[in-house]
C-alpha cells in the first residue's frame, strides 16, 4: 500500500509539474551543450597558442639554418676553393722539397 500510495503520489506531483520539470531539462541540456562548447574552445585555443610558439620556434631555426649555410657559402668562396687550395700548398710543397733537398746535400 505505501508503495502504491508513493508511486501515485509521484505521480501525480509529475502531471502537475510536466511542464516546468520539461523546462528546466532544457534549461540544464543547454547550459551543458554551452559549457562543452566554451571548454573545447579554450582548449583549441590553448592548443594553437601551442602551434603558433613551435611554429615560431621551426621558424627561428630555419632562418638560423639558412643564416649558416649563407656564412659558409661565403667562408667557400673567400678561401677554400680548388685554385686556392693549389696556389697555397704548391709553393708550400716546393720549398718544403727544396729545403729537405739543400739539407740532404749539405749533410751528406
Amino acid at each position: 500500500n505505501e508503495s502504491r500510495e508513493f508511486v501515485r503520489t509521484s505521480t501525480d506531483v509529475i502531471e502537475e509539474h510536466k511542464t516546468l520539470l520539461w523546462m528546466l531539462g532544457t534549461v540544464s541540456s543547454a547550459l551543458a551543450g554551452w559549457a562543452v562548447y566554451t571548454a573545447r574552445r579554450l582548449h583549441y585555443e590553448k592548443i594553437e597558442g601551442h602551434m603558433t610558439k613551435i611554429h615560431e620556434k621551426i621558424s627561428g631555426i630555419e632562418k638560423a639554418e639558412r643564416e649558416q649555410e649563407q656564412f659558409l657559402g661565403r667562408q667557400a668562396t673567400l678561401g677554400l676553393t680548388p685554385l686556392n687550395m693549389v696556389l697555397v700548398l704548391g709553393p708550400a710543397v716546393l720549398s718544403s722539397f727544396m729545403v729537405g733537398y739543400l739539407a740532404g746535400r749539405t749533410q751528406g
